[in-house]
């Protein structure tokens, strides 16, 4: 699986998460003189992150862990994200055309781990995280764990 993204703020690129990476790993191994690599988006409309399969693969649920407080990185609100599965990659500055596989209205909490089921299966190679806002807003977050077969 590969990641991409709409844009980066700052050295936050898309590998960031899903580098397996978790929050209790970092907590666990704190280093005051490191931070933790998380992924954020600069603010943006619609930004998103997308998930390359590979190939087409039933997509089910996913968890997507968000950043604590004082990473040293400057927190957003997850909420307003939908999630997506199917052919078409995304394309910056517009909503996704793939199916529907759930939304997440939000916001969450810093910290948290957001289990969010699909709707019903969705067959797709892309699954794209993408917030559906008419503002200019960021999508960040830790990690992502993607369960498809």
């Amino acid at each position: 699986m590969t990641a991409t993204s709409s844009s980066t703020y700052q050295d936050n690129d898309a590998y960031s998460a899903i580098d397996n990476f978790l929050v209790s790993n970092y907590l666990d191994n704190f280093d005051p003189h490191s931070q933790m690599k998380i992924f954020m988006t600069a603010y943006e409309h619609y930004p998103w992150l997308q998930l390359d399969l590979q190939s087409v693969k039933e997509v089910t649920w996913l968890v997507v862990t968000l950043c604590p407080e004082g990473n040293g990185k400057p927190l957003v609100q997850f909420k307003d994200v939908e999630i997506t599965a199917g052919s078409d990659p995304a394309v910056v500055g517009e909503l996704s055309t793939n199916q529907l596989c759930a939304k997440y209205d939000g916001p969450a909490k810093e910290g948290e781990q957001i289990a969010i089921t699909c709707v019903e299966p969705k067959l797709g190679q892309y699954v794209i995280l993408q917030i559906n806002s008419s503002e200019v807003r960021s999508l960040q977050l830790c990690e992502v764990l993607l369960y498809a077969q």
